[in-house]
């Protein structure tokens, strides 16, 4: 019985995991509706270690500086790889409320990434929410008359 409950409870977990991942990269884009143009100042470079690798790889992150709220905002862009250069114009809006966030609206930024393991996270969850309710909690419910 314990371990139907701890799979129910993960199954769960993967289902809100999921439904996280797959609204998250829309967060940014509701919240943040002030324009500005930022600056690319440098290019911040980071050695990174993937996951189906055993060598460190070298990744490049944009900073960009933009005007927000009446002050100068400089932030680590933390995607890679970036197309941009140092000098780059970068249309994007803000979020007035914390300027920190911001939103680049032609910017791709690895969404997908959270979009396809959202889903896959969601429906294995779903999928073994229905299975465990299916031949243990019914059974339990109905079974013990």
């Amino acid at each position: 019985m314990v371990g139907y409950i701890c799979a129910l409870i993960i199954s769960l977990f993967a289902v809100v995991a999921g439904i996280f991942c797959i609204f998250y990269p829309f967060y940014h884009k509701i919240v943040c509706k002030i324009p500005t143009t930022a600056t690319v100042i440098d290019i911040q470079e980071r050695w990174s270690r993937h996951s189906d690798d055993t060598r460190d790889h070298l990744v490049y992150y944009p900073v960009f500086q933009y005007w927000a709220n009446e002050e100068m905002i400089v932030i680590e862009h933390n995607v890679s790889p970036s197309p941009y250069q140092v000098g780059d114009q970068v249309e994007m809006l803000y979020n007035a409320d914390n300027p920190q966030q911001y939103y680049i609206p032609h910017s791709s930024g690895g969404n997908w990434v959270f979009l396809f393991g959202g889903a896959f996270f969601f429906l294995m969850g779903l999928g073994f929410t229905v299975l465990i309710v299916k031949m243990w909690l019914l059974p339990l419910i109905f079974g013990a008359k």
